[in-house]
């Protein structure tokens, strides 16, 4: 009698922790995330000047984008979960410069990356944002600056609830070579500045229009 009641518990036991474990979570990107990096579709164009160069007029095209969910294993005792991924990129239409977009959800935070290179500068952006309070995380410890401007003019254009943030962290010692990015609501990436170590001195790219598809 006691082996049979025993059989029964682990039984009992075994199909709860299966229950319990099949219950994946399905994390998405929050709607904010989205309308700053990820609303935006296959054939939809930035076009871009360079303060340094009145002839400079380059146009970032969007090609082969992804939305999908992605399995990743956790730590728990149960599988793992899935995770929204929108992949992208940004192809230069008078080079073969490419610039790789990710934006990837999780539990807690969603995060966002562009690197690659436009102009043959190197380009490297980094965003979080809390999924609660929708507020964009930023390196403190490393005296990085971040902002969002309310409202923000550009070339003519008005542009709201910019984030602007300046990487400190991959040029701590030399002020000039700081990296600084503005992203728009609805809009995307709006203007950059970088150092330029060929002709050493610091160049700003800034957004003429968007051509949506």
């Amino acid at each position: 009698m006691k082996v049979f009641k025993l059989l029964i518990v682990t039984a009992f036991s075994l199909i709860y922790s299966c229950n319990e474990c099949d219950k994946e979570h399905t994390y998405l990107l929050t709607e904010k995330t989205k309308s700053y990096f990820g609303n935006f579709s296959n054939g939809d164009m930035w076009v871009f000047k360079k303060n340094q160069d009145a002839d400079f007029i380059d146009t970032l095209i969007l090609r082969n984008r992804i939305d999908t969910l992605v399995f990743k294993y956790t730590e728990s005792k149960c599988d793992g979960d899935y995770f929204e991924l929108i992949k992208y990129q940004l192809i230069s239409g008078s080079n073969v410069d490419t610039l790789k977009v990710e934006l990837l959800s999780g539990p807690n935070i969603d995060q966002y990356s562009l690197k690659g290179s436009f102009d043959n500068q190197q380009l490297h952006c980094y965003h979080s944002i809390d999924k609660k309070t929708g507020e964009f995380n930023y390196n403190e410890y490393f005296k990085d600056v971040l902002n969002i401007l309310p409202e923000y003019e550009l070339n003519n254009e008005h542009y709201f609830s910019v984030v602007d943030i300046t990487f400190i962290q991959f040029q701590p010692v030399i002020p000039e070579k700081v990296p600084r990015y503005f992203h728009a609501l609805n809009k995307g990436l709006i203007e950059f500045e970088v150092f330029d170590e060929l002709a050493n001195n610091r160049v700003n790219y800034s957004l003429l229009k968007i051509i949506k598809k």
